[in-house]
Order: structure tokens, then C-alpha cells, then sequence
């Protein structure tokens, strides 16, 4: 591309050929775009065969045969019978409704209950009476026979020692103290003829001292 002079005072009719610009630098090329590359597809495998669509495994239900119900678990009624299998102490006569309604004079609901805590073994049984009220334990027994007098004397005294500000009273048997702690009273006593421990507890709210003693009591007559 050729430029005119401009201001020169150059002659329309001047032969000389107007000088020439420097050449034109070439224009810059643009950077070529890369070319997308073709997704390769897999060789196609004549043999393979098609997967199968896999699905949710629900859990099994199990069909009931008609007339069959599963009854629930009554742990009152299983203590029962492993006491009666002789696999545990077995005192549920030690302790019953009548006992706490004449000695306490409670008229409410009593049900058979359990104690959770220490297994029951051939040494070691429970029994309980649970009371209507939410919250409430009721009226509970336990009672340890491990085997002779000197063992026997040993458990009270550890008793005693794990006790909540135990204190020691000659209410029933050869030696007893009374607890209170959490809502709850009890009254521990040592037989030392017949080689055992019982521990009788009740709620604040159902019973008094006096009370306590008094079915500690009954409860002795029958161990």
C-alpha cells in the first residue's frame, strides 16, 4: 500500500516515483485452535453378555403361620423359672403383696419386677414388687447366702463400708443398718445361723422406718 506525501510540496506532474513505505510487516497469525480429539470407544466384545440391572435386596419378613403370636417377655415370670431350675436363690415367698399391704398398709397396684445389677446365682437371689407410681422402685429384696457364717459376716461388713451414710441399728437379726440415699430406704441385716445377708429397700414415699423394720421381719421368719 502506497502513502501520499503529506505537506511536501511535492508537484502533481513530478515523474519521480513516490518513495515506497517500508514493506508491511505480514500480519500475525492467529494461534491455531486446538483440534478436539475423537472420544475413543472401546472394542465392542461379541461374547461379552449383557449386565443384568441389580436391585435393592429388602430384608426378609417372616410370614407367621396362622394361629401362631409371639407372646412377650415377662422377666418377672423367666426370674421364676430360673430360680425354679435351681440355677438361683430362689426367695420370692420370702416376700409378698399380702406382706406389704399389712405391714406398710399400701392399697395401691403391685406388680412382679426384677432388680437390674448383680446376676442372680445359686448365692444371690432378688425378688420386687413394683408400685404404680412412674418414678418409683416399689419395694425390692435381696439376699446373699455365700456358704458359711464367717463369709456371710464378711458381706455385711462390705455392705456397710459401700454404703451411703450407713447407719448401724440392732433393728432385726444379729446386726443391721439403715440407709437412705437417692430417694430410697433400706434396712441391711446379717443372720449369722443361717449364713446370709438381706437388704430390704422401699420408696420415701411408700414407707417409713418403722415399716421397714417391721417387714424386715416377716421377711426373716421365712428365709
Amino acid at each position: 500500500m502506497l502513502l501520499l506525501g503529506v505537506g511536501l510540496g511535492v508537484s502533481a506532474c513530478s515523474k519521480e516515483e513516490p518513495k515506497k513505505e517500508e514493506a508491511e510487516q505480514p500480519a500475525q497469525e492467529s494461534p491455531a485452535e486446538p483440534v478436539a480429539t475423537p472420544a475413543v470407544r472401546p472394542p465392542v466384545n461379541k461374547d461379552a453378555k449383557p449386565m443384568k440391572t441389580v436391585q435393592a435386596v429388602r430384608p426378609q419378613e417372616t410370614v407367621e403361620e396362622p394361629g401362631q403370636v409371639d407372646e412377650p417377655v415377662n422377666t418377672a415370670q423367666a426370674h421364676k423359672d430360673t430360680a425354679a431350675q435351681g440355677s438361683a436363690l430362689n426367695i420370692a415367698a420370702a416376700l409378698e403383696k399380702s406382706d406389704i399391704r399389712e405391714a406398710v398398709g399400701y392399697l395401691g397396684l403391685l406388680e412382679e419386677a426384677t432388680i437390674v445389677g448383680q446376676p442372680e446365682n445359686k448365692q444371690y437371689g432378688v425378688t420386687r414388687w413394683s408400685s404404680e407410681g412412674k418414678n418409683e422402685f416399689g419395694f425390692g429384696l435381696q439376699v446373699w447366702k455365700p456358704g458359711s457364717s464367717n463369709t456371710a459376716v464378711k458381706r455385711f461388713d462390705d455392705l456397710y463400708a459401700q454404703s451411703m451414710g450407713g447407719e448401724q441399728t440392732k433393728d432385726v437379726g444379729d446386726s443391721s443398718f439403715r440407709t437412705e440415699h437417692h430417694d430410697l430406704r433400706s434396712i441391711v441385716f446379717l443372720d449369722r445361723r443361717r449364713s446370709l445377708v438381706a437388704s430390704l429397700t422401699c420408696d420415701k414415699s411408700l414407707c417409713t422406718f418403722d415399716q421397714l423394720v417391721e417387714l424386715s421381719r416377716r421377711v426373716k421368719r421365712r428365709l
